[in-house]
């Protein structure tokens, strides 16, 4: 974990004062995932023959509202908090708790530069710009969706590495060699300090290594989406076997997770030993396994359905 890469200190050029800046990891494996999934929107897609400023328009605008997706949805699994925040400042505040009472924060969802957001509001939000853009400038938006997809999975696999380098979507506790602690200024340290579970070695309890193992798996599905571009058997295919694909990872990696992301539909407590202590672990079914399993259906009849219109086409009776 290294939260802070490094620090620029403070300089001048031509009579003004710039810094210091601090350079976190988390924000710069986001850049290098913008720029290895742009770069690779740009390269298939002029190849399959999209112009340059069409291209340029549409990484805008599905970047853009990739970015909404994850605020909104990030919100929507925090909705209590942000109620709270507006409507009733008397009562502690999970997220802004250091907002004098009687000072309500209606705005606050809208605050993003704060932190919070939600994977998943990414590749929706993008979906929803290019089907958009796609009817307004009369484009074949799948076409489009699916040489993002390839894009989509790798900038997450470079993505997810930022959140090993910020100690955030960390696992839940492990006895298992992989283990990972994580130190003082991560979230995971602050999520064990908060419920009681520092062992007093200034570290967490080791947890399932969540990241490097989504982040591995994302790159599989970049390999497969990208492999599958090149032989589709009908428009739409990419994409939709995407949401396939990561709705099966995060399903597996939720199953690990010790962060959920909006609490969990049903909970059970574990005692987990560690150096002679006890915990009590809490666990369970979350919210973002069920909205997996809704996104993963969804996207599975959408596969089914697209299919059967190809074969009808052929001239094969359905």
């Amino acid at each position: 974990m290294k939260p802070e890469l490094f620090r620029i200190p403070l300089f001048e050029v031509w009579g003004r004062l710039f810094g210091p800046w601090q350079i976190h990891g988390y924000d710069v494996m986001v850049v290098l995932a913008a720029l290895a999934g742009a770069a690779w929107v740009f390269i298939v897609g002029r190849k399959r023959g999209f112009k340059t400023e069409r291209l340029l328009d549409l990484l805008v605008i599905t970047t853009l509202f990739g970015l909404l997706g994850t605020r909104m949805l990030y919100a929507l699994a925090h909705a209590p908090e942000y109620w709270n925040a507006c409507f009733h400042p008397e009562l502690p505040n999970m997220l802004y708790g250091q907002r004098p009472p009687g000072e309500p924060d209606c705005l606050a969802f809208a605050t993003f530069w704060r932190g919070g957001m939600a994977w998943y509001g990414a590749p929706l939000g993008a979906l929803l710009a290019t089907l958009l853009y796609g009817r307004w400038k009369r484009i074949d938006a799948f076409e489009f969706a699916d040489i993002g997809a390839p894009a989509v999975a790798l900038g997450h696999a470079i993505s997810r590495l930022g959140c090993l380098l910020a100690g955030c979507c960390f696992g839940a506790p492990t006895h298992l060699p992989w283990g990972l602690r994580f130190g003082s200024g991560s979230h995971a340290y602050l999520q064990h300090l908060r419920h009681g579970w520092l062992p007093g070695d200034g570290l967490t309890l080791p947890l399932h290594p969540t990241q490097p193992l989504e982040s591995a798996g994302e790159f599989v599905i970049f390999l497969v989406l990208a492999r599958l571009l090149a032989k589709r058997r009908f428009k739409g295919q990419v994409w939709l076997s995407y949401f396939i694909g990561y709705s099966l990872l995060r399903l597996f990696a939720e199953s690990l997770r010790g962060e959920p992301l909006a609490g969990y539909v049903v909970s059970w407590s574990r005692t987990f030993q560690f150096e002679g202590r006890s915990f009590e672990i809490v666990t369970g079914i979350s919210a973002m396994h069920v909205f997996c399993v809704c996104v993963l259906l969804a996207a599975a009849w959408g596969y089914r359905h697209l299919s059967r219109k190809r074969l009808e086409k052929q001239g094969y009776k359905m």
